[in-house]
């Protein structure tokens, strides 16, 4: 009784959040929500991923993820399982693309940023971009130019441009990356020189060429995103969930 009248007061917050926009949403814990209007303004949507954990009365962490065609709910599709093991929220814009410019993807991105920021209860300090590939390039690019976005998860791709990387803006990167793709040997070069500009980083390494890592690699990313938080003092500590992923990462 109790857990499903917190359900309807979950669902009775998310619509009246949504008043005003062009038209009233629903949003449902443990499924990908598609279409979300960013605002009345803008012909632009997103897709959203909210975990069965979810709770309105505190501060969620949150993962952006990037797909270079606008395919929001797939890019989604990618991170639920990480998402719900870990208790992150996701977004991903259906909006961005490989087409137009950097400069527009980066203003898409902050309207998606702040329309979830003002919807959600969500921690601005732990605020994360994730993507393949393409959508790797952009989300290492963001936090250059949004503050808020504290860390990033890289599949395929070393950070896009390291001109633009500054010890003074620093946010912590972790690589994922198949031993036979390309891309393998510039991601270890991309760790030296993250290394050298002290940046927080970590490269995840999984047998295979150029493709997805194992649902596995995207949790431990998040994994490592919270104790990192924890170490930094942005969320509070947990010795059960950092003593279980002692003895986890040893049994690895």
């Amino acid at each position: 009784m109790f857990y499903r009248m917190k359900k309807k007061l979950l669902l009775l917050f998310l619509s009246i959040a949504f008043c005003g926009m062009a038209q009233q949403l629903t949003l449902k814990k443990g499924t990908i929500i598609d279409n979300i209007p960013v605002n009345d303004s803008v012909p632009e949507n997103f897709a959203l991923y909210l975990p069965n954990s979810f709770e309105i009365s505190k501060e969620w962490p949150i993962v952006f993820v990037f797909d270079m065609q606008g395919r929001g709910r797939q890019a989604l599709s990618m991170f639920r399982q990480a998402a719900e093991e870990q208790g992150y929220i996701l977004a991903a814009s259906n909006n961005v693309h490989d087409s137009i410019t950097l400069s527009k993807n980066i203003l898409i991105s902050n309207r998606m940023f702040n329309t979830v920021y003002s919807l959600l209860p969500v921690k601005k300090s732990r605020s994360y971009t994730a993507g393949y590939s393409g959508g790797a390039r952009l989300a290492s690019l963001i936090p250059t130019f949004v503050k808020e976005i504290q860390g990033v998860i890289s599949c395929g791709s070393a950070v896009a441009n390291e001109g633009v990387l500054s010890n003074k803006n620093r946010f912590h990167f972790i690589g994922i990356v198949g031993n036979e793709d390309y891309n393998y040997f510039p991601m270890l070069e991309n760790q030296k020189l993250l290394n050298k500009l002290k940046f927080p980083n970590q490269l995840l390494l999984f047998d295979g060429g150029q493709k997805w890592p194992d649902s596995k690699y995207l949790s431990k990313t998040m994994e490592i995103f919270t104790l990192a938080a924890m170490g930094k003092g942005n969320e509070p500590k947990d010795d059960t969930f950092i003593d279980t992923t002692y003895k986890t990462t040893l049994g690895e």
